[in-house]
């Protein structure tokens, strides 16, 4: 896991759904509800509130019930930038 704007990151495969290829660079980031309520300092109800109610941009959209928002859209709303 990496750090980044003091959230902890993972990375993803993006072609293959797993771990990063070795050596592979250009993965974006990933970040889950648990990361963003350490981050902002809230529950992770609180995430999926904010989520639903379009505080936060809107989440990846994967055949999971699981929320992960792409690195750089987070990157940019911490920002205070339009995603």
């Amino acid at each position: 896991m990496n750090r980044a704007y003091g959230l902890s990151v993972m990375k993803f495969n993006n072609d293959k759904g797993g771990a990063p290829a070795p050596g592979d660079h250009s993965l974006s980031r990933v970040y889950d509800a648990g990361d963003l309520a350490q981050y902002f300092h809230v529950d992770t109800d609180t995430i999926s509130a904010w989520a639903r109610n379009g505080v936060l941009p809107p989440p990846l959209p994967l055949p999971s019930r699981k929320r992960r928002w792409a690195g750089p859209v987070i990157e940019a709303f911490l920002r205070g930038e339009a995603a």
